[in-house]
């Protein structure tokens, strides 16, 4: 069994579907329009073909009465037939279905058959109207019906596209509506709107977050708005919405306002009034948008600039960009003040930096530019700028080239650093070095610590150690034990409140040798006086020491037995008296002179002489106590000084002694001289004038004991 299955149609036909419908009732209409027509039309022919047969018979009897009643009438038939026919052209479609035999009749020696044909124009006309109407009324109801039908069907298809459409609007704006919504809330922008007749506003859903107040309480009314604006606003903005109100002025407005919680936004908020046609305000419609987080950052930002030049302005370092196409530069405030330029001025472009730089420079820079901009290549170059006080500036300049969408160097920036003070900061580096290494002087630096940080080659060459050896170490490691603790505690003391110590200093080399070096040591603090490093710069003074030993001896010590002589004398009996004055102990000066020494010089000359007065001299140094001292005056005269004395009997023991030693015997290459000694005795206190009239006091006591026989001593008297 097959089935019949309905396709759409294809093509262009899709389009007549919404037709289908109408063509297919205007079809059912024109059938039945047809089918009615017809069936009039057929009754009509019926109803004529009855009228005919029976005009015809009437006719028929009434020409055969006539006929019988009047021969002549015949010659007249022609013309009423002529008279009683139809046209040819009205009769032609019905003759042959009408037509009858009539009577026979001989007429000028002719027989005739007489049919009589009749056509009943008013009905025949009547029924043909009627079914004419009757197919037309059926034929415009068909294609009314078909008209509304389409109409009908046009307009619900345009309803439910306009349905559709409208659908579709309703979303996209629903869409927008949330799109708007989380934009608002995004930006934190809110709307508003306000009647100033009513004073009411509304809000957007995005104010009430921006506020901090809960939709469910509402909008708050105008006044409610002074609760939430900061006291210091309120006045402006009254005054700026009562002229938008009652002028039509729009406004731009900051203002600060308070949330419920307390805690401070800033807001900045947009005005603009609607006017009717007679220019009166009807309506106030606005924004607010909440700036705090902008304005915290615009702060931020300001601060960063102000950051950036001030770390410029610290490092001598400004920066530039220059746009390739426009070839514009841009420049710092930094760069204005390292070239002496007023950043009125603008800055100059890349052609006129000829105008700031040496030419050899300019050559070198614009050599490095073109390359960055032609291949990428950044550069870095030291260069010579000339400012306008006549002054020449060491500057070092970078550049970096910056590539965008076009694949193109579309811009260079940089930076350009006035390195003048650290130039000049590096040549002395380099002298200090070169002073550091070539110094005849040993430097040493030390940590706040005391740990050896660095030395000189001069330290290596002066105490035998490495520099690698040390680094780390205490310099203690050079203490030779030749100085006490309170003499480097005293050292200390001086460097850490003074700033610096300079001394001799006994210390020992790495092979264990003690040489003398004249130390200066000096404390390096930073910027809050704190010690950051110690310095010490010191130099080999042994052959010195010898050489001043050597001089020292020469100048205080006698020559032939090393006793010290009248000079180092004269500057021990100064310390001597001195002593007295701040203590009530007592000193004695003794003056002293061999009896019978000139016989000696004069027997065996004065080798031997001097070979006695060494003799005596010894004997004289081993017997004085470590404060005495004992020296020679010229010839055979000594001085002996006895110090810290208690009482005046203390000296007799010790002049007993003396005289002991001088008069024992002396043998020399095999000879036994004999001598003895004259003394005189001097006590301080009471003399204590000075340390010329002591010895003057002491010589003139010697010459009492000497002419009272020698080998005693004699007290000065005072006399």
């Amino acid at each position: 069994m097959k089935t019949l299955s309905i396709r759409p149609l294809p093509g262009c036909f899709g389009g007549l579907r919404p037709f289908l419908l109408p063509i297919v009732i205007l079809a059912i209409g024109l059938t039945l329009t047809a089918g009615f027509w017809l069936f009039a039309r057929e009754q009509a022919r019926q109803h004529r073909e009855d009228e005919l047969s029976l005009l015809a018979c009437k006719v028929a009897g009434l020409i055969d009465e006539r006929l019988r009643d009047n021969v002549p009438l015949l010659h007249g038939m022609p013309a009423l037939l002529a008279r009683l026919s139809l046209t040819q052209d009205r009769l032609r479609p019905v003759q042959a279905d009408l037509a009858r035999p009539g009577l026979l009749a001989a007429f000028d020696g002719g027989q005739w058959s007489i049919a009589v044909t009749a056509a009943p124009t008013f009905e025949y006309t009547r029924h043909g109207h009627i079914a004419t109407w009757g197919g037309l009324g059926g034929l415009t109801l068909s294609l009314l019906l078909a008209l509304i039908f389409a109409i009908q069907t046009q307009a619900q298809r345009r309803l439910a596209s306009a349905m559709g459409a409208l659908e579709r609007t309703n979303q996209q704006l629903a869409e927008q509506e949330r799109q708007l919504i989380w934009a608002q809330r995004t930006a934190q922008l809110g709307s508003w709107t306000f009647d100033p007749s009513t004073k009411q506003a509304s809000w957007s859903e995005a104010m009430f977050p921006i506020w901090g107040l809960n939709p469910e309480d509402g909008v708050p009314s105008y006044e409610e708005h002074r609760c939430h604006i900061h006291p210091d606003d309120w006045s402006t903005f009254d005054q700026l919405v009562s002229r938008a109100a009652e002028r039509g002025e729009p406004y731009q407005l900051r203002l600060r306002i308070r949330r419920p919680d307390g805690e401070e936004r800033r807001m900045i908020t947009i005005c603009t009034p609607h006017l009717n046609a007679q220019g009166q305000v009807v309506r106030l419609s606005g924004t607010v948008q909440d700036i705090t987080e902008r304005e915290q950052e615009e702060v931020e930002r300001c601060h960063l600039q102000a950051m950036l030049a001030r770390t410029e302005r610290l490092a001598h370092v400004g920066s530039w960009e220059l746009e390739v196409e426009t070839g514009r530069v841009s420049w710092s405030e930094e760069l204005f003040r390292i070239f002496q330029m007023d950043p009125a001025e603008g800055a100059p472009s890349f052609t006129e930096h000829h105008r700031l730089l040496y030419p050899e420079d300019f050559a070198r820079l614009k050599k490095a530019m073109d390359a960055v901009i032609n291949e990428g290549s950044p550069y870095a170059l030291e260069l010579r700028a000339r400012c306008r006080d006549g002054s020449t500036r060491e500057c070092f300049t970078r550049g970096y080239p910056e590539i965008r969408w076009s694949h193109k160097v579309t811009h260079v920036y940089g930076t350009f650093e006035d390195i003048t003070e650290r130039k000049e900061a590096e040549r002395a580096l380099r002298l200090a070095a070169s002073v550091f290494a070539h110094s005849f002087e040993a430097i040493i630096i030390t940590d706040a610590e005391n740990r050896i940080v660095e030395t000189n080659p001069a330290f290596s060459n002066i105490t035998g150690y490495a520099r690698a050896s040390v680094l780390g170490k205490n310099p203690s490691i050079l203490a030779s034990g030749h100085h006490n603790e309170a003499f480097y505690r005293a050292m200390w003391d001086a460097i850490r409140h003074q700033g610096s110590w300079r001394g001799e200093v006994w210390n020992r080399r790495q092979d264990g040798q003690l040489y003398a070096e004249l130390l200066s040591i000096a404390a390096v603090r930073d910027a809050d006086n704190a010690i950051q490093n110690y310095i010490g710069v010191f130099s080999d003074i042994s052959e010195l020491k010898a050489h001043e030993g050597e001089l020292d001896r020469l100048a205080n010590y006698d020559a032939l037995t090393e006793l010290p002589n009248r000079r180092l004398l004269s500057d021990r009996l100064e310390q001597a008296l001195a002593g007295t004055r701040r203590s009530d102990r007592l000193i004695a000066v003794c003056y002293l002179d061999l009896d019978n020494f000139k016989p000696i010089n004069d027997e065996y000359g004065h080798e031997m002489g001097d070979e006695v007065l060494i003799s005596i001299a010894d004997r004289l140094r081993t017997l004085i106590r470590a404060q005495d001292t004992v020296a020679r005056l010229g010839g055979d005269e000594f001085v002996l000084l006895f110090s810290d004395l208690v009482q005046a009997q203390d000296s007799h023991l010790l002049l007993e002694r003396v005289l002991a030693v001088a008069t024992a015997p002396i043998l020399l290459h095999g000879v036994t001289h004999r001598v003895s000694a004259s003394i005189g005795v001097v006590l301080s206190p009471p003399d204590v004038e000075s340390a010329d009239s002591l010895l003057r006091h002491a010589d003139q006591a010697m010459y009492c004991a000497k002419q009272a026989g020698g080998n005693r001593y004699h007290f000065h008297d005072g006399e």
